[in-house]
């Protein structure tokens, strides 16, 4: 057996050991179940369509999830993070922060959910709140980094210092460009009329 092979091994024993745990086990069936009673496919569905507005109030509706387990509040974070991304899109910044940063409360108590840091930076950045971008940052870089802190972090300095905005894109579902604060939003993925 190679160290490849022997490597692989004992990570596939230590996730059986890992998801034999009754406790691991409980926790998946609460995720499924939060999952299941709410509405984040029907959000993420009108998310990839582009249709934002819909998926927003989609979002919203498990905002009002009472949350008494740690899967209701992964669908509640995660429902947060969703309609930062879909306020994003439509170029609603300030209530997309409000959004990424009600998740990032969330992630903080429960450690549930996806890490809103990124996100809640690369929208400041956008906002010109370049202080504010690199403090999330900073808070947020696990050791060894993550490329999407980093990346975010790299641009706000590049601002700070009076550079001009570099083509790295954003973070997370959307994947937007960084613009500059007042730029209009993007033209991909425009909401229609009504939507």
């Amino acid at each position: 057996m190679t160290a490849e092979e022997s490597m692989a091994a004992g990570v596939r024993e230590s996730f059986r050991e890992f998801a034999s745990d009754p406790a691991v086990q409980r926790g998946m069936r609460e995720l499924a179940a939060a999952e299941r009673d709410s509405h984040l496919a029907q959000g993420d569905a009108h998310l990839r369509e582009g249709r934002y507005r819909p998926a927003i109030e989609a979002y919203r509706q498990d905002l009002d999830l009472e949350i008494t387990t740690y899967g209701l509040a992964s669908v509640v974070e995660r429902a947060c993070c969703h309609m930062g991304d879909a306020y994003r899109v439509l170029g609603e910044l300030d209530r997309a922060a409000e959004a990424y940063s009600a998740a990032l409360a969330l992630w903080r108590t429960y450690g549930y959910g996806e890490m809103p840091a990124a996100s809640l930076a690369a929208v400041y950045v956008e906002q010109g709140r370049v202080d504010e971008a690199i403090a999330v940052c900073e808070e947020y870089m696990p050791e060894g980094g993550d490329a999407a802190i980093r990346q975010v972090l790299e641009e706000a300095r590049r601002r700070q210092a009076g550079g001009a905005p570099s083509p790295v894109r954003g973070c997370r579902l959307v994947h937007l460009p960084f613009r500059h604060p007042g730029e209009p939003p993007p033209q991909r993925g425009v909401a229609p009329a009504d939507g």
